[in-house]
């Protein structure tokens, strides 16, 4: 095996030396998974396209001066064959710890709006050509944090995330294949409960706000 077969084979299953990759050993990186083949009936089997989407991927990756990153085959859905290709990005800017529930985000995720802007931008770049289809919990909490900020107006220096409830079903969506599972979360702010469902590939399926305040009028029962 020649050296460029030794460095593919070695993107493909998540061990490229961090000599050639520039990798850091960090916790946390975006994990993003696409759906990039077609079906064999159309041509080519899964096994002989998985070569060809790796280049491209690697190619644009680079183009997008994106350097850090491992690319491995995977497979997507519950119970089902669904070849997919898993993207971990490992852009230093990209990291962060999900704040623990109880916890103003703002203090536990400092800059959490460029983090968000940022993941929005290479996850709108890669659903174009390769078509995302399922994201981390940590990826869905920023577009989630910035939906109740910009679209229900929670105020970003009081927001307190209060809950995350994984796998939460959503309506099936046939045009979207196995995306059908989200993550519910559930945050307060200046005494109203806001709550978003984003779905796997990042879609915002469902939103939700209650003002926690007294109705007016209402006397005080002894």
């Amino acid at each position: 095996m020649g050296e460029a077969d030794r460095h593919y084979a070695a993107l493909r299953t998540g061990t490229l030396p961090m000599a050639l990759s520039g990798m850091q050993k960090l916790d946390f990186p975006m994990k993003i998974v696409l759906a990039p083949f077609e079906d064999p009936a159309c041509g080519k089997e899964w096994d002989e396209q998985a070569p060809e989407i790796v280049q491209s991927l690697q190619a644009d990756l680079a183009e997008q001066r994106v350097f850090r990153f491992v690319i491995k085959e995977s497979n997507h859905g519950r119970g089902s064959d669904w070849p997919t290709i898993t993207l971990l990005l490992l852009a230093a800017d990209l990291f962060f710890r999900m704040p623990e529930c109880y916890t103003k985000v703002k203090d536990a995720v400092a800059g959490w709006r460029q983090m968000a802007e940022d993941a929005k931008k290479v996850i709108d770049w890669l659903h174009k050509k390769y078509r995302v289809v399922g994201l981390d919990t940590e990826a869905l909490f920023l577009l989630a944090m910035e939906h109740i900020c910009d679209e229900l107006g929670a105020p970003d220096d009081e927001v307190v995330l209060l809950q995350v409830k994984q796998d939460v079903p959503v309506e099936f969506r046939p045009s979207d294949d196995e995306v059908n599972h989200a993550v519910l979360f559930t945050f307060l702010g200046c005494r109203v409960l806001y709550q978003v469902v984003v779905d796997s590939a990042g879609a915002i399926a469902w939103d939700n706000q209650v003002s926690l305040e007294p109705k007016n009028g209402l006397e005080q029962t002894s």
